[in-house]
C-alpha cells in the first residue's frame, strides 16, 4: 500500500510567499463590534472659577494656617523676651556656663558644654 505524502516543503514555501491579510469585510465587522462595546465618553463638568483670595490668606497658608503662624509669632516673642530682658535664671545659667564669677571671665576653650560621663557615675564602690 502506498501513501501519498504531500510535499511539505512546497506547501510551506507557497504559504510564505502569500501575505496573510484579513478581508475588508472582516475588518468592518470587528470594528463595528468594538464600537458597539465601547462606553460613551463622560462629559467633564465645567469647573467654576474659584473666588479670588486676599493676599493675607495666601501668606497665612504659607505658614501652615492660623495655628502655624500663631506658633511662629509666639516663638519670636519669647525669643525677644529672653534675649532682651534677660531674666535672672537665664543670667545665672549663662554666668555659670561661661565662668563669670567675681568678674573673671574664663576663656571660651574652657567652657564644657557636654559634660563627661564621670560626673554621672558617682563614687566607685569596690564592694
Amino acid at each position: 500500500m502506498t501513501s501519498v505524502k504531500p510535499d511539505i516543503d512546497g506547501l510551506l514555501a507557497a504559504a510564505r510567499g502569500r501575505a496573510a491579510e484579513p478581508s475588508a469585510d472582516l475588518l468592518t465587522r470587528v470594528l463595528a463590534d468594538a464600537y458597539a462595546l465601547q462606553p460613551a465618553a463622560p462629559m467633564a463638568p465645567v469647573a467654576a472659577r474659584p473666588a479670588a483670595r486676599p493676599r493675607w490668606a495666601g501668606l497665612l497658608a504659607l505658614f501652615g494656617g492660623g495655628a502655624g503662624l500663631a506658633g511662629l509669632v509666639t516663638a519670636g516673642v519669647a525669643g525677644l523676651m529672653i534675649g532682651l530682658l534677660q531674666p535672672a535664671p537665664v543670667s545665672a545659667f549663662t554666668g555659670a556656663m561661661t565662668g563669670v564669677l567675681g568678674g573673671a571671665v574664663a576663656p571660651l576653650e574652657t567652657v564644657e558644654l557636654i559634660p563627661s560621663f564621670d560626673g554621672w557615675q558617682g563614687e566607685d564602690s569596690d564592694g
